[in-house]
């Protein structure tokens, strides 16, 4: 049995590369991390991702889909083929 969905993939700006059910939106700004009681860091963090709850996304190897980059103005729609292995 196959079954054929839609998806989004997209690179973040740190490499990852992730698979989306609905399309992602981007974002970027500054992460805090707490490193100790008064101490806090931020980082810049630049990625793609979803608002609704419940959506899930898949992290994937990075080295595949090399054309698909951070700079990319919309993540790439794609059409995935599930299939049930028995």
């Amino acid at each position: 049995m196959e079954e054929k969905i839609t998806a989004w993939i997209a690179r973040d700006k740190n490499g990852t590369i992730n698979i989306f059910r609905t399309k992602p939106s981007r974002f970027g700004g500054m992460k805090s991390q707490y490193l100790g009681e008064h101490f806090c860091q931020s980082t810049p963090d630049y990625y793609w991702g979803e608002f609704k709850n419940g959506n899930k996304q898949i992290d994937i190897p990075e080295n595949l889909f090399p054309e698909i980059k951070w700079e990319d103005k919309e993540p790439t729609k794609v059409e995935l083929t599930i299939k049930i292995c028995k």
